[in-house]
């Protein structure tokens, strides 16, 4: 899915400015809102049945 719709989805509040991802082996990485806010941003957990990558919480800053 589109990243933009994912945030529609869970409502992130004006206010949020930065996403914080976290991974396997305490990967943490935080992203700025408008860099994953575009077209070409995807949300995806699978491809051709097999798991993209682990991920394994998002949470978005001031929500």
């Amino acid at each position: 899915m589109h990243f933009r719709d994912f945030l529609q989805i869970i409502k992130v509040t004006p206010q949020s400015s930065y996403v914080m991802l976290h991974g396997d082996h305490d990967y943490t990485a935080n992203v700025p809102l408008a860099d994953l806010d575009r077209d070409d941003v995807l949300l995806a957990h699978s491809f051709g049945g097999s798991l993209a990558w682990p991920c394994r919480s998002l949470r978005m800053n001031g929500r």
